[in-house]
């Protein structure tokens, strides 16, 4: 525990057991001994420490790769260390999810007349395939891509039918603040996901979604929780707006055939 607290954070206490070659009884016993009711409960408190302390060296990069690194080395099974650590993250990301928030997403992107979605550097990728997927479930998508003269055009048609989905992530870029605000201001709702409240987005945000912290040396870590959140998106979607979304599926497997047809 004192050496590998991160394994313990992340770990059963059957696992933790049979890596200090004892019992899952011994580690209970050795958490009463300490103060605690149990395992759990020792374990919730290492999981709160390890956020704390990952927030605190955020913004150091160098910092922050140096100590997962040194953490990483220690790990006889990456492929164990890393499957628990990514259950960690997902629990962690639907815990905050309320129901009426999600209600609130669902809602508003089911009375939209137009979608526009925006994830710009390392975000773009989520932007992209939430686009495709609401179109795939609705039609009325649109990706913001930045540089281009088209988002002049995107911005002169927001209005308050629109929906303004925003991926806005540390560190964040003034482009999707800047557009953002500017549809806010004609009347859109913005819809924000973001990885905490203290993202610039959230003050103009009708609503906020947290997709989980960057806290790895590879960008990629963020990305179990974003997508997560994505899926959960569509699937609530596709439950509240059933009818809808099963003609626009079928319409569009229509068209794709007609089109595109596979081989």
């Amino acid at each position: 525990m004192i050496e590998h607290p991160e394994q313990v954070a992340l770990y059963p206490a059957q696992k933790i057991g049979r890596l200090a070659n004892t019992s899952e009884t011994t580690i209970i016993r050795l958490c009463q001994d300490l103060g605690y009711n149990g395992y759990k409960p020792l374990q919730e408190a290492l999981q709160a420490q390890m956020i704390t302390d990952e927030s605190e060296s955020s913004n150091d990069l160098l910092g922050r790769f140096e100590m997962k690194t040194n953490t990483l080395k220690h790990e006889q099974d990456l492929i164990e260390y890393e499957k628990y650590n990514a259950l960690f993250d997902l629990k962690e990301t639907f815990e905050t999810v309320s129901q009426q928030t999600l209600h609130r997403f669902v809602s508003a992107i089911t009375s939209a007349e137009e979608i526009v979605v925006i994830g710009l550097r390392t975000s773009f990728s989520a932007a992209h395939w939430l686009t495709y997927s609401l179109n795939a479930l609705k039609g009325n998508a649109t990706l913001y891509r930045s540089g281009i003269d088209e988002n002049i055009h995107l911005l002169n048609r927001t209005s308050e039918k629109t929906v303004l989905i925003a991926f806005s992530f540390s560190r964040y870029t003034k482009e999707t603040l800047t557009f953002t605000r500017a549809a806010k201001s004609r009347g859109a709702t913005v819809l924000a996901i973001i990885d905490e409240h203290r993202a610039p987005i959230h003050e103009i945000a009708d609503c906020s979604m947290i997709a989980g912290k960057q806290d790895s040396i590879v960008p990629s870590k963020r990305m179990i929780s974003l997508f997560a959140i994505i899926h959960l998106l569509l699937s609530a979607l596709s439950v509240n707006d059933y009818e809808s979304v099963a003609k626009h599926l079928n319409d569009y497997e229509k068209a794709n055939l007609s089109v595109s047809p596979f081989i």
